[in-house]
């Protein structure tokens, strides 16, 4: 059962502080996505080890299990649309918005090149280079970069394979 259909169906059977807490995620469960054990407990007025009681008392081993859980669910909820109006604004108003997009992408592409290892790149594609076959797998929406290069740079040696679950295993000429 989702986390979040437990709270509503198991809130009213819990003690004081487990029940204050289950209410307090039943009216604001966005409250948990960006929430330790320590600022929920703070929020909610109760101990650290109320909140990981709560969180076994659902069946979880402990609150850092609760929390994927319930992060998992929302992200399910979370249409695209909704993610596009949630980034929009984080970025601030519509103007010049575009610009704010450029520059957070630029920035996302500095710490990769930052955080990557050339040497590891290098051995990489020599790797690639001297085998006799490629798998190229895109998933949603990478699977445009994986037709891209098997049919720029691995059409012979490469072997797409499709997201779709029937036919994962046949190459798709």
């Amino acid at each position: 059962m989702p986390a979040i259909k437990q709270i509503l169906t198991k809130v009213d059977a819990l003690n004081g502080a487990q029940k204050r807490l289950g209410h307090y995620l039943q009216n604001d469960s966005t409250a948990l996505l960006h929430s330790n054990v320590n600022d929920l407990a703070q929020a909610v007025g109760v101990s650290n080890s109320t909140v990981v009681r709560f969180a076994k008392s659902l069946g979880y081993k402990g609150f850092p299990e609760f929390k994927r859980d319930i992060q998992r669910e929302m992200r399910r909820k979370l249409r695209a649309a909704d993610r596009m109006e949630e980034t929009f604004a984080q970025l601030g108003g519509e103007e010049n918005i575009l610009a704010k997009l450029i520059n957070r992408d630029i920035q996302l592409l500095q710490e990769t090149v930052r955080a990557a290892s050339f040497a590891d790149f290098h051995k990489a594609v020599e790797l690639i280079l001297r085998a006799r076959k490629v798998f190229l797998i895109g998933l949603n929406a990478s699977m445009a970069l994986a037709y891209l290069l098997h049919f720029r740079y691995f059409s012979p040696a490469a072997c797409r394979c499709s997201s779709n679950l029937h036919s994962w295993s046949r190459p798709m000429y």
